[in-house]
């Protein structure tokens, strides 16, 4: 008697990606800074470590007031990524953008108060390990907090946690994307004496080691830093910083938690006006629990395979599926072949050969 099966192919969640940092939704890396007459704008990057056109692009007007500028990715959970400003009465605002270089309503939304005293504040994407977008701040005694976000445009619990005390010395804080190579978010800080440290976090909302490790001399005379990101293109974070005179410098990093060559490579000038250098960072989704290569069938096994690389929203991911007999036994009859996304798109396939392509509305791979 022939038997009758029903195979389920089951993707997992979104996968995990290099960390980018891409505003427009093009897939380069962007910077976006404030000029002088308090406009945003967006550096639109070529992938390479360069920018398409070279000058910045007007998003928005009115930033000038604003005394921080952060970039967390996908902090309401739209598959785009938004910004977070605080006011200078200390309201901490959402400003959600819409996934091509702009926003969805332009309106910033009160997501927090009482932000005002702390000294520095950055965004490392997702520090507590539970896939949402977190954001640190430091306090005027040196203590570092951890505010967690809830994927939904809010916090968890809006309460902080103290991750970390005595960073007050530092004349920098920011993120650091994945510079050690991990895959955990990590934190980088500078000394007055122009000593840069990274701070490997442990992808639980705290530290591997506790103590920073020295990657770098001389970085004392830079007017602002910018990290999180890969601007190079080469899917490993990078640092950019500023001269006194303007000129724009670009450190690749080696995925390892050092540098390629050790040396800034010119990569702009006149960005001395330029306010909240930011490296606009996207939310880099955790990495799903991989799928079991095969799942027993009453007389068969199912293959399931799967395309490697992450799939961007609006894009299709090709799924195969293929049906072996088991040694001495008579093939299975499938009756069909349901093929889903965790949350996402399903197809169900009658006829062999069964392969679909879903069209992702997250990434997903």
């Amino acid at each position: 008697m022939i038997a009758s099966a029903v195979a389920v192919a089951l993707l997992g969640g979104p996968c995990a990606t290099a960390a980018r940092a891409d505003w427009s939704g093009d897939g380069n890396a962007d910077i976006l800074a404030v000029d002088p007459g308090e406009r945003l704008l967006l550096y639109r990057g070529n992938g390479a470590g360069g920018f398409l056109g070279g000058t910045g692009e007007p998003i928005g007007s009115g930033w000038g007031p604003f005394t921080a500028l952060l970039s967390p990715g996908d902090f309401n959970g739209d598959a785009r990524p938004d910004l977070l400003v605080r006011r200078s009465d200390g309201v901490l605002l959402l400003y959600r953008g819409n996934g091509a270089g702009g926003f969805l309503t332009g309106m910033g939304e009160p997501i927090g108060s009482g932000w005002g005293p702390f000294t520095a504040l950055l965004s490392p994407g997702d520090f507590s390990g539970d896939g949402n977008p977190d954001v640190l701040a430091r306090s005027s005694d040196g203590a570092l907090l951890m505010y967690r976000g809830n994927g939904a445009g809010g916090w968890l619990t809006g309460l902080a946690e103290e991750i970390g005390s005595g960073w007050q010395p530092f004349t920098a804080v920011i993120p650091g994307g994945d510079f050690s190579g991990d895959g955990k978010a990590d934190v980088l800080a500078r000394q007055a004496d122009g000593t840069l440290l990274l701070y490997r976090g442990n992808g639980a909302g705290g530290w591997i080691t506790g103590g920073g490790e020295r990657i770098g001399a001389g970085w004392q005379d830079f007017t602002a830093l910018a990290g999180g990101g890969d601007f190079s293109g080469d899917g490993k974070a990078d640092v950019l910083a500023r001269q006194a005179d303007g000129t724009l410098l670009l450190y690749r990093g080696n995925g390892a938690g050092g540098w390629i060559t050790g040396a800034g490579e010119r990569i702009g000038a006149g960005w001395a006006s330029l306010g909240h250098l930011t490296l606009a960072a996207q939310w880099r989704p955790p990495p799903a629990p991989p799928a079991p290569p095969s799942a027993p069938l009453p007389d068969g096994r199912v293959r399931l395979t799967a395309g490697i690389r992450c799939t961007p929203p609006g894009g299709r991911l090709r799924v195969s599926l293929r049906v072996r007999p088991r040694p001495g036994r008579p093939a299975p009859r499938v009756l069909k072949v349901v093929f889903f996304a965790r949350g996402g798109p399903r197809r169900v396939d009658r006829r062999a050969p069964y392969v679909v392509r879903l069209r992702m509305d997250r990434p997903s791979g």
